[in-house]
């Protein structure tokens, strides 16, 4: 029987204590819109990566963003 109280009542307080933390952390009153990071403000390395062989998609190289605020979404086949 006391093991399997354990059972019962570990789930329940683990579930407690991360539901505490959570908790506290939205009421710490932080600013969640800011993210930070230490290459804010700092330019994007230098990309050039030629095309692939058989395609008709163009490589892609920074000096084709340049002055452009621009989003590049890189994933890799166990992404999906």
């Amino acid at each position: 029987p006391r093991t399997r109280r354990l059972f019962v009542l570990l789930p329940l307080l683990i579930f407690l204590g991360l539901a505490g933390l959570f908790l506290s952390q939205l009421l710490s009153g932080r600013d969640v819109s800011e993210v930070p990071s230490a290459l804010i403000g700092l330019p994007a390395p230098q990309t050039s990566l030629p095309p692939l062989e058989g395609s008709n998609l163009p490589g892609l190289y920074s000096k084709t963003f340049a002055g452009k605020v621009t989003l590049v979404n890189v994933f890799a086949s166990w992404c999906a």
